[in-house]
């Protein structure tokens, strides 16, 4: 089953329509939660220092891709060459 690292940089309580938004186009797309397909949510609540460590989270974890906003993406360009292959 992939699983999708979902990574924020801001508080869970401030993501939840964007949360929201995202599992439902998961489902669109046919990925039910779940069931074909899990999800590994991280917040840094606003504590950028935080964020490499949840990269490193994700990456041990090990997600297939990993889904972010400006923050995380440096965060994870920083942390690991690994996820940049899914990009070229």
């Amino acid at each position: 089953m992939p699983v999708v690292g979902f990574l924020r940089s801001t508080p869970l309580n401030s993501s939840t329509s964007l949360v929201a938004a995202f599992r439902q186009g998961l489902k669109e797309s046919g990925f039910n939660e779940g069931q074909n397909v899990t999800v590994e949510f991280r917040f840094a609540d606003n504590q950028i220092d935080r964020l490499p460590g949840l990269v490193d989270e994700l990456v041990r974890h090990p997600v297939n891709v990993i889904t972010t906003n400006v923050l995380g993406a440096l965060a994870a360009k920083n942390a690991t060459t690994a996820v940049l292959q899914l990009y070229s």
